[in-house]
């Protein structure tokens, strides 16, 4: 399983780095997009240990205060628990929910950045893509949620 996963991540991150490479419209300098990758594959890297893990575990996510220790089986990368820009963990937001309980995992957050990426927020969501987001709309999206996951419209 753990192959699977890692051929998954080598081709997913082939795909997000090459848009990067250009200026994709946005003048960056070269460490805030050596930042920004290394963000974005931290979060795959997460997403996907988090997503094997409910897997084997019947859809459920992992609590709260234990997530890092069971998505750390899957990844064993312990530097990909914190943002190279801000220094700071991602957050979790998953908490012994049940997976299935959403109907557009597509739309569901699950890891969200602290740090600032060109004044967004990089997130993972519950079906294992990450996004750069505007980060008033994560914020009141996380606002909304009340406590569940949020949900992007």
């Amino acid at each position: 399983m753990k192959g699977k996963c890692v051929n998954y991540l080598l081709a997913s991150l082939l795909v997000m780095m090459m848009p990067l490479m250009g200026s994709c419209g946005v003048k960056r300098s070269p460490e805030a997009r050596k930042h920004y990758i290394l963000c974005t594959t931290n979060l795959k890297f997460l997403a996907c240990g988090m997503l094997i893990w409910a897997e084997e575990h019947e859809g459920e996510l992992p609590e709260a205060l234990e997530w890092e220790e069971k998505v750390n089986q899957y990844i064993d990368e312990d530097k990909a628990f914190s943002c190279p820009s801000c220094k700071k963990h991602y957050i979790y937001l998953g908490n012994g929910q049940k997976k299935n309980t959403y109907k557009e995992l597509s739309k569901v957050i699950v890891f969200i950045c602290e740090g600032d990426h060109m004044g967004k927020t990089n997130v993972a969501f519950l079906d294992g893509h990450i996004d750069l987001l505007d980060t008033e709309e994560v914020n009141a999206a996380v606002e909304e949620a009340n406590g569940s996951l949020p949900l992007m419209k």
